[in-house]
Parts: C-alpha cells; structure tokens; sequence
C-alpha cells in the first residue's frame, strides 16, 4: 500500500487488485499509444506518485503530462475503487481542481462508464459531471487532438458481469 498526502494530511491507497492492476495496465497501454499517434509531446504514466505542491502527493491511475514538465497534468485517469470513491471524488478531486487539471475522468468499468471532470478557463471542475458511455469517445479539453474511446478505459473485463446491466444513476459520484 501507498501513501499519499494532501495539504500534509496522510491517506493509505489501497492495494490494486490484479483484475484492476489489469485493467489498469490494458487502459495505459492503449492512452499511451493514442498520445504517440497524435501527441508526442505528452508523457502516459500508471500509478507513479505526482508532487503538486510540497505537502501534496498523489498516485492516480493514469496521468498524462507534458515531457520533461512538473507543474500540472494535462489530464487525471481514477478508477472507481468502492472502497475509496469518497476519497477520489472528494479530497483527490479538490486537488486536482486546485492544481487546475483541466481533465478529470472518473472511470466506473464495472458499468462501463467514465465521469468527466472539466477545468472552465481554470475554474473550479462543472458538477455535475458529463457521464460517457462504452461506445462514446473522449477528448481532452487540453490535448483536443486526443481521442480516447471509453471502452478503452473500461475495458472488456466487465462485459459479462451482472451489474453491467444495473442502469445508470448518480450514486456512484456520491458513494
């Protein structure tokens, strides 16, 4: 398990299980050659410890950044963990608006969908967020070159599973 702070105050990640680390690592590969087709200025890193500020460290899912830069991310992947989506769409979500992200996506796998987060001009992230389907695809408001299918982020691990089914509500942005 990790650590990861904000403001100073320490947070335990959880352990990735290996169905996560797996769709973790599926997700990546697949940002990763998207962003050299269309923008090989920007670096596509998995679960590394980010530095926003001296008392503020984060280990996202998936960050995508300019090469070489430390100021802030272009754009911030979460997989949704039931027992840290509080933690993720609170404090981690008013870091990465701080620190003006200008993409936040939310990713739900087990109902194939993804919550998008967007900066306005530097603002505060809109609530709520616009919620994109398997078949849909993304584009960051900073890299509008990037297109990014959500069934890339949610892979195809979940495509049997029951609650796959279950439609969709508004919960999970709260839970």
């Amino acid at each position: 398990m990790g650590i990861e702070r904000v403001n100073g105050e320490r947070f335990t990640t959880v352990e990735l299980t290996p169905l996560l680390t797996a769709l973790i690592e599926q997700a990546h590969q697949q940002l990763v050659e998207a962003v050299q087709a269309t923008a090989p200025g920007l670096v596509v890193v998995a679960n590394q410890l980010w530095h926003f500020d001296p008392g503020t460290e984060m280990q996202p899912s998936l960050l995508v950044s300019r090469y070489g830069e430390a100021t802030r991310p272009e754009l911030v992947v979460e997989f949704r963990v039931e027992s840290t989506a509080r933690y993720i769409m609170g404090p981690k979500r008013m870091v990465y608006g701080r620190h003006r992200v200008p993409d936040f996506w939310y990713v739900d796998p087990l109902r194939r969908r993804v919550a998008v987060l967007r900066s306005q001009a530097g603002e505060d992230y809109r609530w709520p967020p616009a919620v994109y389907a398997a078949e849909d695809v993304l584009a960051p408001a900073g890299i509008p070159a990037l297109r990014v299918p959500v069934s890339s982020l949610v892979g195809q691990l979940f495509d049997r599973h029951p609650q796959a089914e279950t439609p969709v509500d508004d919960d999970w942005l709260n839970s």
